[in-house]
């Protein structure tokens, strides 16, 4: 019996051992970035998560901060059309972050605001500026936009994947609390090590296999458009996508409204951007007459609530300033960043003045 424990004793300590010189060679390969106070989800250079819903669900600690924030959040057409590098610096009084998630639809952009919230404390969640960025072809069901995971959006996978939080009739169950999130990522290096370097090395195979698009500069992407072949099919995607409905689904529709109330009886901000689509597209399809009437009822049971904004880019619309149906040149994207600085700026900065004296009075108070 004594054996077979030290035996027992030995192998647990040759795994830990082994493990730790794993998880060291982590911080070797990829040291940890500095704590940043923000995220961009479209720029993970540097970071070990390796796709966008891994840094958004794995990362989000960082956001834990008490300065202003300004999170962006959408699908793709956000990602690219609100960049954070644009937007930071016409608001350095906050820390913007982009948290916009390719294919995301309104119950995923519920999703980010929640995940972001959890893992804050009180005070921290009192700066948050939810910018909201929404368009019709992000008012589709879950079971349309995953039809291989009915009830799993790309963030509910990365829940499920690391054993953070495990499935139940009622939802997501954390096992692992989001205070304790940061830590938590600590003990999981090596494998995320293991799948970045996977992920790496694959790219140019997965490049060839599912022609996906190579990364342009500004000036290429400012020449990229689609001809009339590449918008036939783009309608047909879009309506297989929508599926057989000429309407957007009213349950998104009750999703985004539910979130926004959530949000401003928190004491959050929330600023509605009505993100541009190329006219030809809203021509081509039968969607935006639903999306508005939706978007005007909600604008309306909001209008007048303390810290509610709404960004319209109607005068933004020409189909020379997007690159495909949706996703806006870099000319745009500017312009569009321009615009929410001027509706954010002033109370970003009053707010910011206002964390710095409160920062100030507690130090005083503490001496």
């Amino acid at each position: 019996m004594c054996h077979i424990v030290r035996q027992f004793a030995l192998t647990v300590a040759f795994t830990a051992g082994l493990y730790g010189i794993l998880l060291g060679i982590s911080y070797l390969v990829v040291p940890p970035l500095p704590h940043r106070g923000w995220m961009d989800a479209w720029d993970t250079e540097g970071s070990l998560l390796s796709t966008a819903p891994k840094y958004v669900y794995l990362g989000r600690g960082e956001l834990d901060v008490t300065e202003p924030k300004v999170l962006l959040i959408g699908a793709s057409n956000t990602g690219v059309g609100l960049r954070r590098k644009d937007v930071q610096v016409l608001l350095p009084c906050a820390k913007v972050s982009n948290l916009a998630l390719g294919g995301a639809n309104i119950s995923e952009l519920r999703q980010i605001a929640d995940l972001v919230r959890q893992a804050q404390s009180p005070r921290a969640r009192q700066s948050n500026v939810f910018v909201l960025g929404i368009w019709f072809g992000m008012f589709t069901n879950t079971d349309q936009n995953w039809p291989a995971h009915p009830l799993d959006t790309d963030l509910d996978v990365e829940r499920y994947r690391y054993g953070f939080e495990r499935r139940s009739a009622n939802g997501p169950v954390a096992l692992v609390p989001a205070s304790w999130l940061s830590r938590a990522v600590v003990l999981i290096r090596p494998y995320l090590l293991l799948e970045r370097v996977a992920r790496d090395m694959s790219s140019s195979l997965r490049t060839g296999l599912f022609n996906k698009a190579m990364v342009l500069d500004e000036a290429e992407t400012e020449k990229r458009s689609l001809d009339q072949a590449g918008k036939t099919q783009t309608v047909a995607m879009w309506r297989q996508l929508m599926g057989p409905r000429n309407e957007i689904a009213q349950t998104q529709v009750g999703i985004l409204r539910a979130l926004i109330e959530e949000l401003l009886n928190a004491g959050n901000k929330v600023v509605l951007v009505d993100m541009p689509v190329a006219p030809w597209f809203t021509a081509a399809t039968p969607w935006e007459p639903s999306y508005v009437r939706a978007l005007e009822v909600t604008i309306g049971r909001f209008a007048g609530r303390p810290g509610f904004k709404v960004m319209r880019t109607d005068d933004l619309r020409a189909d020379e300033g997007f690159t495909d149906e949706v996703h806006p040149k870099p000319h745009l994207a500017r312009a569009l960043a321009a615009r929410l600085a001027t509706r954010l700026g002033p109370g970003i900065c009053k707010g910011a003045e206002a964390t710095r004296q409160t920062g100030v009075s507690a130090s005083r108070a503490a001496l």
